[in-house]
């Protein structure tokens, strides 16, 4: 029995992803058709890939709410990095 691993004969994830989406050229698709049949690691990854595919994900992504003004106005009253010049000139006396 193979171990359940990605081997160095595996395809990439985005090879399999390209699968997925029939983006692949003829002869590549059908090599990646054969190896899935007979891999089971990358028929796990198909089988994931396809259940989360990009555009899927994408629309349930949540949109990032704005910053609170409150926020906003503590970090405006921050004091800003003074350069540190006149610790090193202090040190080099």
């Amino acid at each position: 029995m193979l171990p359940f691993a990605k081997g160095s004969f595996c395809p990439t994830a985005a090879t399999v992803q390209g699968y997925n989406e029939a983006s692949l050229a003829p002869a590549p698709t059908e090599a990646v058709r054969i190896h899935l049949a007979q891999c089971d690691f990358c028929s796990a990854s198909w089988q994931l890939l396809s259940a989360h595919t990009p555009a899927a994900d994408a629309a349930i992504a949540m949109p990032v709410p704005p910053v609170p003004v409150s926020i906003l106005c503590l970090a405006a009253q921050l004091p800003s990095e003074q350069p540190r010049q006149h610790v090193a000139q202090r040190h080099a006396a």
